[in-house]
C-alpha cells in the first residue's frame, strides 16, 4: 500500500516540521495533537494542514539570500526522510522523536521505501536503521514540560511590507497562527527540493527560485504533491491522482508512454526526468494541463518529433527543462509560442543548430544551449551552416545566466562568436556565464564593455580563451577536472604563446585557472604573482618551456604568494627541474592542501627546507612518472634533521619514480604511504 503526503505547499512540511521543533530537542508525540496543526490520518493517506489558511492580505517571500548553516537547526535528514521515502505515520513518528534534535547532521540515513503491507521494504528499512523501528510509536510519552513547550508560541517578529523578514530575526520566527519559519527558509526548502526532485542547488539555482515562486503564486491554496520517483514503475497514476496533484514526480522510473487526454486542472509540476526509455508524448497530452508551470524531461529519449504540439500551447509554462536529451538535435520553430517562459535548459543535447524564433522569447532568464559537432572535419559539410543567429540575443534583456557549449573545432562557432558577444556583453542583470572565447580579443570586448564583469555581478562564470582542440584522451585525471568544473569562477587558457594584459586582470577575479599548453611560459610569475591572491584552484598542462613555478624572490617585504591556493596541479611539463625556487615569499602557498605532480622528466628534487616549511597544511601529495626525482627534500649543507616538514600530510603516493632514494632530511612518512615501483626507494624508520 503505497502512502500520499497532501501538503499545503512545497514548503507547508518545512514549515510544518519546523513548527514542531522550537525550542526543544526532541520531537513530542502523543495522542494529543497539538493545536496549532490538524493531522488526519486514513487508510492510506496522511493529510498535513493548518487549522487556519494563510491570510491572503500577508504574503512571505523567503530571503534570497538565506544562507543554511549545515549544523545544529539542519533539517536534511528529517526532510530528505519524508519526502522522498513513503512511510507509514507511526514510523514518521517514531523518527521525528528519535531525531529531530540540533545534533541532526548526524543522521544521513538512506532511501528506504516502507510501506504497511511491504514486509519485503520494511525488513530493507529495519536493517539499516533499526533502532527506528524498534519502537512502538504509541508507547511515547511526554512530560508536562514538553507539552508546554510544544505549544509556546515565540513572539511575533518583523516583517517589512515586501513580505521579507527584518534583520534582526531570530533562528526561529512566528508567521501566521500555526506556523514556525526558519529565517534562512529559502535554503532550507533548496535542501527538501534536492533531495525530492534530484536537483542540484547551485547548477539548478534558477528552478529552485522557479518553484519557491509557484507556491507563493498559489495564494494559500492547498495542493497535493505525488512523489513516485524511483520506484522502476511501469503504470502511470490513475486519472484520479493526476486530477489532484499540484506537483507529480515521476522522475527514474520505467515509462515508454504516457497516457492521452488526461484532465490536471492543478498540476503546476511536472517531473519525468531520468525515464530513459520515454521517447514519445501524446500529441494532446498537455492540453488539459492549464496551470503547468514546469516541466522537467531530462535524461529521456525525447526527441524533436516526440515534442507534441500542445506543449507549445502551455500558455503559463515558465521552465522547460530538456538537459541531457542527447536524441533532441533541433527545436522546432513553434518555441515561440511560450511567451511567458523564463527558463529554457537544453544542456548535454546535441543540437545542429537554432531556430531564429527562440529570439521571441523575451522572458527567458536562464538559457543553457549545447551543439553537437563531429569529431572529424568532413562531418561539417552534413551539418546546417549557421550554428545560431547572433541576433536571437538583441530581444533577451532579462538573461541573468547564459551557457553556450560547442564542439572545440568547430568553425561555425568562430565565425559568430564576435556577433554573439556584441549583444551578450550588453546583459546588465548576467550573473552567470559560460563561454568560449576564441581569441583573447574576443575575450577583451567582453570584459571592458560589460556592465556584470565591471561591476563584479558576474559571480559565477567559466571561461575558455583561445583556440581549443579536442582531446580523446585527458592528461589530466578525472576527477581533478570534475574539480575544476564544480568551481564558480573558472578561466582556462588554451594554446597562448603570451601573456595578454586583459588576461592579467581577469585572473584577480579568478578562483580556478588552467594553463593548458601555453607555448612559451616559463613561470607562473609572468601573469603577475599578485594577480593570483584569490586563486583557491590551479593547474598547469603541457606547457613545453615551463621550468618553475614561480621565481626567486629576494625581497623580504614581498607578501606571502598565492595565499589561498588549495589545489595545484603539475602535469607534462617537460622542461620542470623543481616546482620552487629556493628564495620565494615567507607565508607562500601556507592554504595549500593537495599537490600533485604528474609526468615531468626533468624533475630533480621539489624544494627546498626552507619552502616546505610553509607548506604546514599539505594534505595529499602525489608525485608519479618522474624518472630523474632522486629526492623529495633539495639536500644542501644547511639542511636540518631535527625538524618536521609538511606536518599535516595524510597521504603520500609515489609512483613510477625509478631513481627516488629518499624522502629527504625532515620529511617523514605519513600514516598512508603508497609507493609503486620506486626500487631505490628507504623509507626512515618510524619511532
Amino acid at each position: 500500500m503505497q502512502h500520499l503526503i497532501c501538503i499545503y505547499s512545497i514548503s507547508s512540511l518545512h514549515i510544518f516540521v519546523q513548527g514542531h521543533q522550537q525550542g526543544g530537542e526532541k520531537w513530542p508525540v502523543s495522542k494529543q495533537r497539538p493545536s496549532d496543526h490538524q493531522i488526519q490520518s486514513r487508510d492510506d493517506k496522511i493529510s498535513i494542514a493548518p487549522n487556519n489558511p494563510t491570510p491572503s492580505s500577508t504574503t512571505f517571500r523567503p530571503k534570497p539570500d538565506g544562507v543554511l548553516k549545515e549544523g545544529k537547526n539542519s533539517e536534511k535528514s528529517i526532510f530528505g526522510k519524508i519526502f522522498q521515502d513513503t512511510l507509514s505515520y507511526s514510523k514518521i513518528k517514531q523518527y521525528m522523536k528519535k531525531h529531530a534534535s540540533p545534533s541532526l547532521e548526524r543522521q544521513n540515513i538512506s532511501n528506504v521505501k516502507a510501506t504497511e503491507s511491504d514486509d519485503t521494504r520494511e525488513a530493507e528499512a529495519e536493517a539499516e536503521i533499526p533502532e527506528l523501528f524498534q519502537s512502538n510509536a504509541e508507547s511515547f510519552e511526554i512530560t508536562e514540560e514538553e507539552d508546554a513547550r510544544l505549544h509556546r508560541r515565540p513572539e511575533k517578529m518583523p516583517i517589512s511590507e515586501t513580505g521579507e523578514l527584518a534583520s534582526t530575526t531570530p533562528d526561529i520566527h512566528h508567521l501566521e497562527p500555526g506556523f514556525e519559519i526558519l529565517s534562512s527558509s529559502t535554503s532550507q526548502e533548496m535542501l527538501i527540493l534536492s533531495k525530492t526532485f534530484g536537483l542540484d542547488p547551485v547548477r539548478d539555482k534558477y528552478l529552485f527560485s522557479t518553484m519557491l515562486e509557484l507556491d507563493t503564486e498559489m495564494g494559500g491554496q492547498p495542493q497535493m504533491v505525488i512523489n513516485r520517483s524511483g520506484c522502476s514503475l511501469d503504470d502511470v497514476p490513475t486519472p484520479d491522482e493526476w486530477h489532484k496533484a499540484g506537483v507529480m514526480n515521476l522522475s527514474g522510473n520505467n515509462f515508454l508512454s504516457l497516457d492521452e487526454g488526461l484532465d490536471c486542472p492543478h498540476l503546476r509540476r511536472l517531473f519525468l526526468q531520468r525515464n530513459n526509455g520515454l521517447s514519445h508524448i501524446p500529441s494532446s497530452f498537455f492540453d488539459r494541463m492549464p496551470a503547468l508551470r514546469l516541466l522537467d524531461l531530462s535524461n529521456t529519449r525525447i526527441s524533436v518529433s516526440g515534442l507534441p504540439a500542445s506543449l507549445f500551447r502551455l500558455t503559463g509554462l515558465q521552465a522547460l527543462v530538456l538537459r541531457n536529451c542527447v536524441c533532441l538535435d533541433s527545436v522546432p520553430p513553434e518555441v515561440e509560442k511560450l511567451k511567458t517562459i523564463e527558463m529554457l535548459d537544453l544542456s548535454g543535447t546535441d543540437l545542429y543548430s537554432l531556430p531564429n524564433e527562440i529570439g521571441e522569447l523575451t522572458r527567458l532568464k536562464h538559457l543553457e544551449l549545447s551543439f553537437y559537432g563531429p569529431d572529424y572535419g568532413t562531418g561539417y559539410a552534413r551539418l546546417p551552416q549557421d550554428l545560431v543567429s547572433p541576433g536571437i540575443f538583441s530581444k533577451m534583456k532579462d538573461l541573468e545566466e547564459l551557457s553556450i557549449v560547442v564542439h572545440p573545432e568547430d568553425g561555425r562557432w568562430i565565425n559568430i562568436a564576435g556577433g554573439i558577444i556584441h549583444y551578450i556583453r550588453r546583459l546588465e542583470k548576467l550573473s552567470n556565464l559560460q563561454f568560449y572565447f576564441p581569441s583573447v580579443e574576443a575575450l577583451s570586448s567582453f570584459v571592458e564593455v560589460s556592465p556584470s564583469w565591471k561591476k563584479h555581478r558576474l559571480r559565477r562564470f567559466k571561461f575558455v580563451v583561445g583556440h581549443n582542440v579536442k582531446r580523446i584522451i585527458s592528461r589530466v585525471p578525472d576527477e581533478v577536472e570534475s574539480k575544476y568544473e564544480a568551481l564558480d569562477q573558472c578561466l582556462r587558457f588554451i594554446n597562448a604563446s603570451d601573456v595578454p594584459e586583459v588576461m592579467k586582470g581577469v585572473l584577480r577575479s579568478v578562483e580556478a585557472f588552467y594553463l593548458d599548453h601555453h607555448l612559451k611560459i616559463k613561470s607562473l610569475s609572468e601573469f603577475g604573482v599578485s594577480n593570483f591572491d584569490e586563486l583557491k584552484f590551479c593547474v598547469v598542462r603541457e606547457c613545453p618551456n615551463f621550468q618553475v613555478t614561480m621565481e626567486g624572490q629576494t625581497s623580504d617585504n614581498v607578501a606571502g604568494a598565492f595565499p589561498n591556493l588549495e589545489h595545484f596541479g603539475l602535469h607534462y611539463l617537460w622542461e620542470l627541474e623543481r616546482v620552487w625556487e629556493d628564495l620565494v615569499p615567507p607565508g607562500s602557498f601556507k592554504a595549500l592542501k593537495y599537490l600533485m605532480v604528474d609526468t615531468c622528466p626533468k624533475l630533480q628534487y621539489i624544494a627546498s627546507q626552507s619552502m616546505l616549511r610553509s607548506l604546514c597544511n599539505l594534505e595529499t601529495f602525489i608525485i608519479e612518472d618522474c624518472e630523474s626525482l632522486k629526492s623529495i627534500v633539495k639536500e644542501s649543507k644547511s639542511a636540518k634533521s631535527d625538524i618536521t616538514l609538511l606536518p599535516g600530510l595524510t597521504a603520500l603516493v609515489l609512483r613510477h619514480l625509478p631513481n627516488l632514494a629518499t624522502l629527504g632530511s625532515g620529511l617523514r612518512p605519513p600514516d598512508k604511504i603508497i609507493s609503486h615501483f620506486c626500487p631505490k626507494l628507504i623509507l626512515p624508520v618510524k619511532i
